[in-house]
């Protein structure tokens, strides 16, 4: 009996870890909390990054610190993840921050046969609520990507 109960609390720790809830409106960050000592959980961290597609722009191994550079998502929007993996009592969190980039297109149609950009803008990702804008998009890239490259750990948002 006592083994079909431990059983099932673990299951439920594992499926509430491995889901993450809605974050609240005007987070700006992720954060992944594991029991892992910060080096592990940055290494893991990184590797889980460069898993996803991302390269690394900048890395720092003593300060825990990695940026990526901008990946493409979709229709002119780009998203640069950066992380830091702190120590804390019960092992580390790493933060997962971003900035994304929205490029506006001149069509052809209306630029009498011109095409490219003509404005683009980077600017710090943060949670405004579902759907579909690049905004938006660029926040569903960050969640994933954190918590695809930690799926172990705890997601909370800041």
């Amino acid at each position: 009996m006592k083994l079909i109960l431990l059983a099932t609390a673990l299951l439920i720790s594992l499926l509430s870890n491995a889901q993450s809830a809605t974050p609240p409106k005007g987070s700006v960050a992720v954060l992944i909390h594991t029991d892992d000592s910060a080096e592990v959980a940055y290494k893991k961290a990184v590797q889980g990054l460069l898993a996803q597609g991302f390269g690394i722009d900048k890395s720092d191994k003593d300060a825990l610190f990695m940026s990526a550079p901008a990946k493409a998502l979709k229709e002119g929007t780009s998203v640069k993840i950066q992380l830091v993996t702190v120590a804390d009592q019960t092992g580390s969190t790493t933060t997962f921050r971003a900035t994304y980039t929205w490029t506006t297109y001149l069509s052809g149609a209306l630029g009498a046969g011109m095409r490219g950009p003509i404005e683009s803008r980077e600017q710090p990702v943060q949670y405004t609520g579902p759907g579909k804008n690049p905004i938006k998009r660029a926040w569903q890239a960050l969640e994933q990507a954190a918590t695809q490259a930690l799926p172990a750990g705890t997601v909370s948002f800041n």
